[in-house]
């Protein structure tokens, strides 16, 4: 990933729409790996990836915890999308993971919600 990223992050921040194409053609490969190591599924990946930077449109800021590093912010960005897309799909998809990645994924959300990972 090239040094311009967070630049180009932080001109789409500011409305700047023709950054997008330059964001998304640089960093899209990265964001794409970290959803669909969640999701494991290449079309619904896809699908993510394209909200992830859809909802890049609508943000105004980094977070002040991801101002040093803004890329992570979009990484986390990425990661919540593909989380919600596991919520909203829960029992209608049916068991999408094998059992064991699913029980990972269940520990980590609730490590983040604080309760026990078992």
């Amino acid at each position: 990933m090239n040094d311009q990223v967070p630049i180009l992050l932080q001109r789409v921040l500011s409305g700047d729409h023709a950054a997008l194409q330059a964001l998304f053609e640089a960093t899209a490969p990265q964001v794409h790996g970290v959803v669909y190591s969640l999701l494991g599924d290449e079309s619904r990946a896809a699908e993510v990836t394209k909200a992830v930077f859809t909802a890049l449109t609508r943000e105004r800021a980094v977070p002040e915890p991801f101002a040093a590093q803004p890329v992570d912010w979009l990484y986390a960005l990425a990661r919540r999308h593909a989380m919600r897309d596991i919520y909203a799909r829960g029992a209608a998809a049916g068991p999408a993971l094998p059992e064991g990645r699913a029980a990972s994924l269940r520990a980590e959300i609730m490590r983040r919600r604080g309760g026990p990972s078992s």
